[in-house]
């Protein structure tokens, strides 16, 4: 295995999909590749902070004071 040191221009998800890389460390942007229907699979979570979120499919929804 080689490791790699990305910069501010990598691409992650890009770099797995494509088949450059075959593991990567991510942010949030994961999951939208994932939803986006890229075949890309999580192996861990690392939270520094609280992963306490709220999510919500509601175009109206602009602040959780509005939430029904």
């Amino acid at each position: 295995m080689t490791l790699v040191e990305a910069d501010a221009s990598t691409r992650v998800n890009r770099e797995l999909v494509e088949g450059r890389a075959e593991y990567g460390v991510n942010a949030s942007e994961i999951l939208v590749g994932r939803a986006a229907g890229s075949d890309i699979v999580v192996l861990g979570a690392i939270f520094q902070h609280s992963p306490l979120v709220v999510v919500a499919r509601a175009p109206d929804l602009k602040a959780p004071d509005n939430m029904p």
